[in-house]
Protein backbone atom coordinates (compact mmCIF):
# COMPACT_ATOMS: atom_id res chain seq x y z
CA UNK A 1 0.00 0.00 0.00
CA UNK A 2 0.48 3.56 -0.26
CA UNK A 3 3.31 5.14 2.62
CA UNK A 4 2.62 7.09 5.78
CA UNK A 5 4.60 9.53 7.54
CA UNK A 6 5.95 7.41 10.51
CA UNK A 7 7.18 8.65 14.11
CA UNK A 8 9.92 10.34 15.36
CA UNK A 9 11.49 7.52 17.40
CA UNK A 10 10.89 3.76 17.30
CA UNK A 11 11.92 2.13 20.50
CA UNK A 12 12.01 -1.24 22.53
CA UNK A 13 13.65 -0.35 25.06
CA UNK A 14 14.02 3.62 25.80
CA UNK A 15 13.72 6.10 28.99
CA UNK A 16 13.47 9.39 28.51
CA UNK A 17 14.27 11.85 31.92
CA UNK A 18 12.93 15.53 32.11
CA UNK A 19 12.17 18.20 29.82
CA UNK A 20 10.15 19.14 27.15
CA UNK A 21 10.42 16.74 24.26
CA UNK A 22 9.29 19.06 21.50
CA UNK A 23 10.13 16.70 18.18
CA UNK A 24 10.50 17.37 15.00
CA UNK A 25 8.66 15.23 12.70
CA UNK A 26 10.99 12.77 11.05
CA UNK A 27 9.46 11.69 7.50
CA UNK A 28 9.80 7.83 5.65
CA UNK A 29 7.33 8.17 2.77
CA UNK A 30 7.42 5.49 0.24
CA UNK A 31 5.77 6.38 -3.10
CA UNK A 32 2.19 4.67 -3.08
CA UNK A 33 0.97 1.63 -5.25
CA UNK A 34 -1.16 2.61 -8.17
CA UNK A 35 -4.01 0.60 -6.15
CA UNK A 36 -3.09 0.68 -2.47
CA UNK A 37 -4.53 2.73 0.14
CA UNK A 38 -2.48 4.60 2.32
CA UNK A 39 -0.43 3.60 5.24
CA UNK A 40 -0.92 4.04 8.51
CA UNK A 41 1.07 6.61 10.26
CA UNK A 42 1.02 6.13 14.44
CA UNK A 43 3.09 7.94 17.23
CA UNK A 44 3.63 11.44 16.67
CA UNK A 45 6.28 11.59 19.41
CA UNK A 46 7.28 8.18 20.09
CA UNK A 47 5.98 4.63 18.72
CA UNK A 48 6.69 1.92 21.12
CA UNK A 49 7.36 -1.02 19.39
CA UNK A 50 5.93 -4.71 20.36
CA UNK A 51 7.77 -6.11 22.69
CA UNK A 52 9.63 -2.58 24.35
CA UNK A 53 9.23 -0.96 27.28
CA UNK A 54 9.46 2.79 27.71
CA UNK A 55 10.04 4.74 30.92
CA UNK A 56 8.94 8.87 30.94
CA UNK A 57 10.60 11.23 33.90
CA UNK A 58 9.29 14.16 34.05
CA UNK A 59 8.88 17.05 31.73
CA UNK A 60 6.55 16.87 29.11
CA UNK A 61 5.60 15.36 25.68
CA UNK A 62 3.85 18.47 23.22
CA UNK A 63 2.03 16.70 20.46
CA UNK A 64 3.63 15.63 17.87
CA UNK A 65 2.31 15.50 13.88
CA UNK A 66 1.15 12.75 12.50
CA UNK A 67 -0.38 11.91 9.27
CA UNK A 68 -1.47 8.90 7.31
CA UNK A 69 -0.69 7.74 3.63
CA UNK A 70 -2.25 9.49 0.53
CA UNK A 71 -5.06 7.08 -0.84
CA UNK A 72 -3.82 5.39 -3.87
CA UNK A 73 -6.01 4.09 -7.15
CA UNK A 74 -9.77 4.18 -7.38
CA UNK A 75 -11.38 2.57 -4.38
CA UNK A 76 -8.12 2.78 -1.96
CA UNK A 77 -8.70 5.13 0.99
CA UNK A 78 -6.02 7.01 3.10
CA UNK A 79 -3.73 5.59 5.84
CA UNK A 80 -4.94 5.94 9.53
CA UNK A 81 -3.31 8.99 11.46
CA UNK A 82 -2.69 7.41 14.96
CA UNK A 83 -1.49 8.60 18.47
CA UNK A 84 -0.36 12.45 18.20
CA UNK A 85 1.85 11.49 21.41
CA UNK A 86 2.68 7.44 22.13
CA UNK A 87 1.33 4.53 19.86
CA UNK A 88 1.80 1.26 21.22
CA UNK A 89 2.07 -1.87 19.38
CA UNK A 90 1.19 -4.84 20.99
CA UNK A 91 0.69 -5.66 24.71
CA UNK A 92 3.01 -2.94 25.83
CA UNK A 93 3.29 -1.01 29.04
CA UNK A 94 4.00 2.61 29.00
CA UNK A 95 5.32 3.65 32.74
CA UNK A 96 5.11 7.44 32.86
CA UNK A 97 7.23 7.99 36.23
CA UNK A 98 8.18 11.72 37.31
CA UNK A 99 10.28 12.05 40.60
CA UNK A 100 8.04 12.74 43.55
CA UNK A 101 7.28 16.92 43.45
CA UNK A 102 8.07 16.67 39.69
CA UNK A 103 4.85 16.93 36.66
CA UNK A 104 5.13 14.95 33.20
CA UNK A 105 2.06 16.82 30.83
CA UNK A 106 1.47 14.73 27.95
CA UNK A 107 -0.66 17.00 25.75
CA UNK A 108 -0.90 14.60 22.77
CA UNK A 109 -3.06 11.12 22.20
CA UNK A 110 -2.15 8.06 23.72
CA UNK A 111 -3.22 5.16 21.25
CA UNK A 112 -2.86 1.09 20.79
CA UNK A 113 -3.46 -1.24 18.26
CA UNK A 114 -6.86 -2.51 19.74
CA UNK A 115 -8.16 0.91 20.16
CA UNK A 116 -7.20 2.03 16.97
CA UNK A 117 -10.52 0.24 14.68
CA UNK A 118 -8.24 -1.31 12.52
CA UNK A 119 -9.89 -4.54 12.51
CA UNK A 120 -10.61 -7.92 13.88
CA UNK A 121 -7.45 -9.36 13.55
CA UNK A 122 -5.08 -6.11 14.55
CA UNK A 123 -4.64 -6.86 18.53
CA UNK A 124 -2.37 -5.14 21.22
CA UNK A 125 -3.90 -3.35 24.34
CA UNK A 126 -1.83 -0.86 25.85
CA UNK A 127 -1.22 -0.21 30.04
CA UNK A 128 -0.38 3.00 31.13
CA UNK A 129 1.07 2.70 34.91
CA UNK A 130 1.56 5.83 36.53
CA UNK A 131 3.93 6.55 39.41
CA UNK A 132 6.47 9.10 41.62
CA UNK A 133 4.96 12.64 40.78
CA UNK A 134 2.17 14.32 38.94
CA UNK A 135 1.53 13.09 35.51
CA UNK A 136 -1.09 15.51 33.45
CA UNK A 137 -3.21 13.82 30.47
CA UNK A 138 -4.64 16.71 28.47
CA UNK A 139 -6.19 14.82 25.04
CA UNK A 140 -8.34 12.12 24.41
CA UNK A 141 -7.00 9.12 24.15
CA UNK A 142 -7.99 5.58 22.92
CA UNK A 143 -5.63 3.09 24.54
CA UNK A 144 -7.61 -0.43 25.60
CA UNK A 145 -5.40 -1.00 28.47
CA UNK A 146 -5.79 -0.17 32.28
CA UNK A 147 -4.37 2.80 33.50
CA UNK A 148 -3.09 1.89 37.35
CA UNK A 149 -1.93 4.36 39.37
CA UNK A 150 1.04 3.12 41.60
CA UNK A 151 1.56 6.16 44.12
CA UNK A 152 1.50 9.61 42.96
CA UNK A 153 -1.06 11.90 41.24
CA UNK A 154 -2.80 11.39 37.56
CA UNK A 155 -4.66 14.05 36.27
CA UNK A 156 -6.93 14.27 33.81
CA UNK A 157 -7.76 17.46 32.03
CA UNK A 158 -10.07 15.28 29.31
CA UNK A 159 -12.78 13.25 30.25
CA UNK A 160 -11.40 10.33 27.49
CA UNK A 161 -7.82 11.09 28.71
CA UNK A 162 -7.39 7.31 29.89
CA UNK A 163 -8.65 5.32 27.31
CA UNK A 164 -11.53 2.89 27.64
CA UNK A 165 -10.21 0.98 30.41
CA UNK A 166 -10.55 0.76 34.10
CA UNK A 167 -8.31 3.28 36.17
CA UNK A 168 -6.89 1.01 38.59
CA UNK A 169 -5.66 2.08 42.43
CA UNK A 170 -2.77 0.11 42.84
CA UNK A 171 -2.95 -1.87 46.57
CA UNK A 172 -0.39 -0.14 49.17
CA UNK A 173 0.90 2.39 46.97
CA UNK A 174 -1.98 5.49 48.15
CA UNK A 175 -2.75 7.30 44.54
CA UNK A 176 -4.61 10.30 43.93
CA UNK A 177 -6.74 10.51 40.60
CA UNK A 178 -7.67 14.09 40.22
CA UNK A 179 -10.41 14.98 37.76
CA UNK A 180 -10.17 18.63 36.09
CA UNK A 181 -12.89 18.46 32.99
CA UNK A 182 -15.59 15.88 33.13
CA UNK A 183 -16.18 13.10 34.66
CA UNK A 184 -14.36 9.62 32.98
CA UNK A 185 -16.25 6.80 32.16
CA UNK A 186 -13.75 4.19 32.96
CA UNK A 187 -14.73 2.27 35.91
CA UNK A 188 -12.59 2.34 39.11
CA UNK A 189 -11.06 -0.70 40.58
CA UNK A 190 -9.22 -0.83 43.93
CA UNK A 191 -10.19 2.75 45.56
CA UNK A 192 -9.24 2.43 49.03
CA UNK A 193 -8.43 3.89 52.55
CA UNK A 194 -5.27 6.50 51.34
CA UNK A 195 -6.52 6.96 47.91
CA UNK A 196 -8.24 10.41 47.04
CA UNK A 197 -9.93 11.64 44.41
CA UNK A 198 -10.13 15.56 43.84
CA UNK A 199 -12.72 16.96 41.93
CA UNK A 200 -11.24 20.35 40.88
CA UNK A 201 -15.06 21.87 40.26
CA UNK A 202 -15.52 21.08 43.48
CA UNK A 203 -19.27 20.81 44.18
CA UNK A 204 -21.09 21.91 46.68
CA UNK A 205 -22.60 17.95 47.40
CA UNK A 206 -21.88 14.30 46.08
CA UNK A 207 -24.45 11.08 46.36
CA UNK A 208 -22.84 8.04 46.40
CA UNK A 209 -25.39 5.06 46.06
CA UNK A 210 -23.03 1.65 47.79
CA UNK A 211 -25.95 0.03 46.15
CA UNK A 212 -24.78 0.91 42.63
CA UNK A 213 -21.34 1.18 43.82
CA UNK A 214 -21.72 5.17 41.87
CA UNK A 215 -21.16 8.55 42.88
CA UNK A 216 -22.73 11.21 40.90
CA UNK A 217 -22.70 15.19 41.66
CA UNK A 218 -23.13 18.01 39.60
CA UNK A 219 -20.33 17.85 37.23
CA UNK A 220 -21.03 14.22 36.16
CA UNK A 221 -20.56 10.40 37.61
CA UNK A 222 -18.12 8.22 38.56
CA UNK A 223 -18.75 4.21 38.69
CA UNK A 224 -16.52 2.08 41.03
CA UNK A 225 -15.44 -1.47 40.37
CA UNK A 226 -18.56 -4.10 41.63
CA UNK A 227 -15.71 -6.16 43.31
CA UNK A 228 -13.70 -3.47 44.96
CA UNK A 229 -16.17 -0.38 45.67
CA UNK A 230 -16.08 0.78 49.28
CA UNK A 231 -18.77 1.08 51.12
CA UNK A 232 -19.17 4.68 51.53
CA UNK A 233 -17.19 7.83 50.67
CA UNK A 234 -16.29 10.79 52.43
CA UNK A 235 -16.47 14.60 50.81
CA UNK A 236 -15.07 17.46 51.64
CA UNK A 237 -16.95 20.18 49.48
CA UNK A 238 -13.96 22.72 50.59
CA UNK A 239 -11.16 21.11 48.80
CA UNK A 240 -13.24 18.79 45.97
CA UNK A 241 -11.67 15.20 47.88
CA UNK A 242 -12.84 12.24 47.97
CA UNK A 243 -11.89 9.29 50.43
CA UNK A 244 -12.65 6.33 52.13
CA UNK A 245 -13.10 7.33 55.97
CA UNK A 246 -11.58 5.66 58.84
CA UNK A 247 -13.51 3.80 61.54
CA UNK A 248 -16.16 5.55 60.05
CA UNK A 249 -18.65 4.99 56.83
CA UNK A 250 -19.46 1.34 55.90
CA UNK A 251 -16.84 0.69 59.70
CA UNK A 252 -19.52 -1.67 61.66
CA UNK A 253 -20.17 -0.61 64.81
CA UNK A 254 -22.49 -3.32 67.33
CA UNK A 255 -25.59 -2.37 68.65
CA UNK A 256 -28.49 -3.31 70.29
CA UNK A 257 -30.22 -4.24 66.99
CA UNK A 258 -27.18 -5.74 65.00
CA UNK A 259 -23.76 -3.94 63.45
CA UNK A 260 -24.45 -0.72 61.86
CA UNK A 261 -22.68 1.44 59.57
CA UNK A 262 -21.25 4.04 61.75
CA UNK A 263 -22.81 6.80 59.24
CA UNK A 264 -26.01 5.20 60.28
CA UNK A 265 -25.93 6.09 63.63
CA UNK A 266 -27.34 9.06 65.58
CA UNK A 267 -27.02 10.91 68.86
CA UNK A 268 -29.08 8.62 71.20
CA UNK A 269 -28.67 5.51 69.84
CA UNK A 270 -27.57 2.75 71.69
CA UNK A 271 -24.63 0.60 71.02
CA UNK A 272 -23.17 -2.48 72.63
CA UNK A 273 -20.36 -2.44 74.97
CA UNK A 274 -17.43 -4.83 74.44
CA UNK A 275 -17.97 -6.00 78.75
CA UNK A 276 -21.80 -5.68 78.42
CA UNK A 277 -24.45 -3.86 78.66
CA UNK A 278 -24.59 -0.85 76.16
CA UNK A 279 -23.74 3.22 75.70
CA UNK A 280 -25.45 5.73 74.15
CA UNK A 281 -24.14 7.72 71.67
CA UNK A 282 -23.72 11.77 72.45
CA UNK A 283 -21.63 13.05 69.79
CA UNK A 284 -19.85 11.83 66.24
CA UNK A 285 -17.08 13.93 65.32
CA UNK A 286 -15.59 13.87 61.54
CA UNK A 287 -12.59 15.24 60.29
CA UNK A 288 -10.82 15.60 56.78
CA UNK A 289 -6.96 15.30 56.74
CA UNK A 290 -4.34 16.25 53.80
CA UNK A 291 -1.83 14.40 55.25
CA UNK A 292 0.59 15.85 52.94
CA UNK A 293 0.14 19.12 54.80
CA UNK A 294 0.39 17.84 58.10
CA UNK A 295 3.88 18.87 59.61
CA UNK A 296 4.03 15.00 61.12
CA UNK A 297 2.55 13.02 58.88
CA UNK A 298 3.33 9.84 61.07
CA UNK A 299 0.51 11.44 63.70
CA UNK A 300 -2.26 11.22 61.22
CA UNK A 301 -1.42 8.54 58.48
CA UNK A 302 -3.84 5.51 58.93
CA UNK A 303 -3.10 1.95 60.55
CA UNK A 304 -4.40 -1.26 58.95
CA UNK A 305 -5.38 -3.62 61.20
CA UNK A 306 -5.89 -6.95 59.04
CA UNK A 307 -8.81 -9.25 59.57
CA UNK A 308 -8.21 -11.36 62.59
CA UNK A 309 -5.33 -10.08 63.73
CA UNK A 310 -6.22 -10.26 67.11
CA UNK A 311 -7.93 -13.31 66.89
CA UNK A 312 -10.54 -15.00 64.53
CA UNK A 313 -13.23 -12.09 64.00
CA UNK A 314 -11.13 -10.01 65.79
CA UNK A 315 -11.81 -7.92 63.36
CA UNK A 316 -13.63 -9.62 61.01
CA UNK A 317 -12.78 -7.33 58.21
CA UNK A 318 -9.69 -4.74 57.47
CA UNK A 319 -9.94 -2.09 59.79
CA UNK A 320 -8.45 1.12 59.90
CA UNK A 321 -8.03 3.54 62.64
CA UNK A 322 -6.17 6.71 63.38
CA UNK A 323 -2.59 5.92 65.20
CA UNK A 324 -3.63 6.63 68.54
CA UNK A 325 -6.62 4.93 68.99
CA UNK A 326 -6.94 2.00 71.73
CA UNK A 327 -7.46 -1.17 71.30
CA UNK A 328 -8.62 -2.85 74.26
CA UNK A 329 -6.43 -6.04 74.79
CA UNK A 330 -5.89 -7.96 78.33
CA UNK A 331 -7.79 -5.71 80.40
CA UNK A 332 -5.97 -2.22 78.88
CA UNK A 333 -6.27 -0.15 76.60
CA UNK A 334 -3.09 0.07 73.72
CA UNK A 335 -3.24 3.15 71.35
CA UNK A 336 -2.49 0.93 67.56
CA UNK A 337 0.71 2.90 67.29
CA UNK A 338 2.59 0.80 69.70
CA UNK A 339 1.69 -2.34 68.40
CA UNK A 340 2.25 -2.09 64.38
CA UNK A 341 3.87 -5.17 62.90
CA UNK A 342 4.67 -4.21 59.62
CA UNK A 343 2.03 -7.16 58.51
CA UNK A 344 -1.19 -7.38 60.29
CA UNK A 345 -1.16 -3.67 61.71
CA UNK A 346 0.72 -1.47 59.73
CA UNK A 347 0.41 2.54 58.72
CA UNK A 348 -0.42 3.55 55.18
CA UNK A 349 0.86 6.75 53.77
CA UNK A 350 -2.35 8.41 52.64
CA UNK A 351 -2.52 11.34 51.06
CA UNK A 352 -5.84 11.93 52.56
CA UNK A 353 -8.35 10.81 55.08
CA UNK A 354 -11.47 11.05 56.63
CA UNK A 355 -11.44 10.58 60.67
CA UNK A 356 -14.94 9.45 62.55
CA UNK A 357 -15.28 9.16 66.54
CA UNK A 358 -18.10 8.28 68.73
CA UNK A 359 -18.93 9.45 72.40
CA UNK A 360 -20.26 7.81 74.48
CA UNK A 361 -22.05 8.99 77.30
CA UNK A 362 -18.70 7.49 79.27
CA UNK A 363 -15.61 6.23 78.30
CA UNK A 364 -15.90 2.60 77.07
CA UNK A 365 -15.01 -0.15 74.89
CA UNK A 366 -17.24 -0.82 71.76
CA UNK A 367 -17.18 -3.28 68.90
CA UNK A 368 -15.63 -1.92 65.61
CA UNK A 369 -15.78 -4.54 63.17
CA UNK A 370 -15.96 -7.37 65.91
CA UNK A 371 -12.73 -5.40 67.26
CA UNK A 372 -12.58 -4.40 71.09
CA UNK A 373 -11.98 -0.52 70.75
CA UNK A 374 -12.34 2.71 72.92
CA UNK A 375 -14.79 5.29 72.53
CA UNK A 376 -14.12 8.94 71.77
CA UNK A 377 -12.88 10.46 75.71
CA UNK A 378 -12.15 14.25 74.64
CA UNK A 379 -8.61 15.08 75.88
CA UNK A 380 -8.60 18.25 74.79
CA UNK A 381 -8.42 17.73 70.58
CA UNK A 382 -12.26 18.26 70.10
CA UNK A 383 -11.50 20.84 68.16
CA UNK A 384 -9.47 18.72 65.72
CA UNK A 385 -13.07 18.20 64.41
CA UNK A 386 -14.93 19.84 61.50
CA UNK A 387 -17.87 20.19 63.57
CA UNK A 388 -16.25 20.34 67.06
CA UNK A 389 -16.94 23.81 67.87
CA UNK A 390 -15.80 26.81 66.54
CA UNK A 391 -12.53 26.82 66.14
CA UNK A 392 -11.01 24.37 64.17
CA UNK A 393 -7.24 23.31 64.82
CA UNK A 394 -5.07 23.33 61.30
CA UNK A 395 -4.23 20.50 61.54
CA UNK A 396 -6.07 17.24 63.34
CA UNK A 397 -3.53 15.91 65.75
CA UNK A 398 -4.48 12.58 67.36
CA UNK A 399 -1.31 12.12 69.66
CA UNK A 400 -2.30 13.73 72.70
CA UNK A 401 -2.28 11.44 75.46
CA UNK A 402 -3.70 13.29 78.19
CA UNK A 403 -5.73 10.98 79.74
CA UNK A 404 -8.39 12.12 82.86
CA UNK A 405 -10.11 10.24 85.64
CA UNK A 406 -12.41 9.17 83.28
CA UNK A 407 -10.91 6.78 80.72
CA UNK A 408 -12.28 3.43 81.43
CA UNK A 409 -8.80 1.36 81.46
CA UNK A 410 -5.29 1.64 82.29
CA UNK A 411 -3.40 2.95 78.84
CA UNK A 412 0.00 0.98 78.10
CA UNK A 413 1.87 2.14 75.52
CA UNK A 414 5.17 0.13 76.66
CA UNK A 415 6.45 -2.51 79.20
CA UNK A 416 5.88 -6.39 79.71
CA UNK A 417 2.32 -6.07 78.71
CA UNK A 418 2.73 -4.20 75.79
CA UNK A 419 5.58 -6.60 74.56
CA UNK A 420 3.59 -9.72 75.54
CA UNK A 421 1.00 -8.62 73.17
CA UNK A 422 2.68 -7.44 70.63
CA UNK A 423 4.25 -10.99 70.53
CA UNK A 424 1.15 -12.95 70.41
CA UNK A 425 0.13 -10.59 67.27
CA UNK A 426 3.47 -11.58 65.83
CA UNK A 427 2.18 -15.42 66.46
CA UNK A 428 -1.38 -14.74 64.70
CA UNK A 429 0.36 -13.05 61.72
CA UNK A 430 2.19 -16.59 61.23
CA UNK A 431 -0.33 -18.48 61.89
CA UNK A 432 -2.37 -16.18 58.86
CA UNK A 433 0.34 -17.13 56.55
CA UNK A 434 2.45 -14.00 56.55
CA UNK A 435 6.53 -14.79 56.45
CA UNK A 436 9.34 -13.11 57.57
CA UNK A 437 12.88 -13.32 55.54
CA UNK A 438 15.99 -11.46 56.80
CA UNK A 439 16.13 -7.38 54.88
CA UNK A 440 19.89 -6.92 55.91
CA UNK A 441 21.45 -4.54 58.73
CA UNK A 442 18.84 -7.14 61.30
CA UNK A 443 15.52 -6.07 60.18
CA UNK A 444 12.95 -8.21 58.64
CA UNK A 445 10.01 -7.92 55.46
CA UNK A 446 7.09 -9.35 55.91
CA UNK A 447 6.20 -11.28 52.83
CA UNK A 448 1.67 -11.34 52.28
CA UNK A 449 -0.03 -14.60 52.38
CA UNK A 450 -1.25 -15.55 49.04
CA UNK A 451 -4.58 -15.55 50.86
CA UNK A 452 -6.25 -14.54 54.41
CA UNK A 453 -9.44 -15.87 55.12
CA UNK A 454 -12.04 -12.80 55.48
Amino acid sequence: GGGGQSTNYYTSSYQIGGGYQDYTTITHQTPAATNGGGGLGAGGNVFVQQGGVLAIGAGGLLGGRVKGGAPGGPGAGGGAALGSSLFLQGDEVLYLAPPAGQTLTISGAIADQAGAGLGPTVQGSGTIVVSGGMVVLQAASSYTGPTVIQGGTLALDNAQAAGNDPIVFAAGTPGTLEIAAGAPANALVGFAAGDAIVLADRPAAVSYAAAAHALSYAGGALTFDTGTAPAAIAYDAATGVLSVACFAEGTRIATMRGRVAVERLAVGDPVSLARGGSGRIIWLGHRHVDCRRHPRPADVWPVRVAAHAFGLGRPARDLFLSPDHAVFVDGVLIPVRHLLNDATLRQERAAHVTYWHVELDRHAVLLADGLPTESYLDTGNRAAFANGGSVVQAHADFARRVWAEAACAPLVTQGALRDRVYARLIAQALALGWRAEAAGAGALRWLRPRSVRG
